[in-house]
């Protein structure tokens, strides 16, 4: 997903394209191969990152778990579940 550019400043974009990739790139081996739908999982971790912006929140860190924890539900069962470590 392409964030919005007439929503939001560069920046910001910058940030939060920045965040998804870091995200993106944390569980990119961990989805490799399963049959999962990848776009509906990046569109999830988006959209919460977006909300996240709109409710004041700029810290990488914080905006990177909130994108994890959208999509954490899939590794539950595999040691992977709520709070797996993101590097």
């Amino acid at each position: 997903m392409v964030f919005p550019r007439e929503y939001y400043d560069a920046e910001t974009l910058d940030l939060m394209t920045c965040v998804l990739e870091s995200a993106w790139h944390d569980v990119e081996h961990l989805i490799h191969g399963r049959d999962l739908d990848y776009v509906a999982l990046r569109t999830v971790m988006s959209v919460r990152i977006m909300a996240s912006v709109r409710d004041g929140h700029r810290d990488p860190d914080h905006l990177k778990r909130v994108a994890l924890d959208a999509i954490s539900h899939v590794f539950e069962g595999s040691g992977r579940g709520p709070g797996f470590e993101a590097s």
